[in-house]
């Protein structure tokens, strides 16, 4: 499993999850957001097709 965080503006940590089991990322996913500071951006089942990278969720400059 790889967690990427980043937080942003508002202190809300963003996380990407890649795991290549999606039961885990489906048990995974509602525990993160569970937390008030943090908020899951994507899933990906594996590095090579994620469906989206992090440098496209990026936070845009202020």
């Amino acid at each position: 499993m790889r967690i990427l965080r980043e937080a942003d503006a508002a202190g809300t940590i963003r996380v990407l999850l890649a795991d290549d089991e999606q039961p885990f990322l489906d048990a995974l996913s509602p525990l993160i957001e569970r937390q008030p500071q943090l908020a899951v951006v994507g899933t990906a089942l594996d590095g090579l097709g994620r469906s989206s990278s992090p440098t496209s969720l990026a936070p845009t400059p202020s």
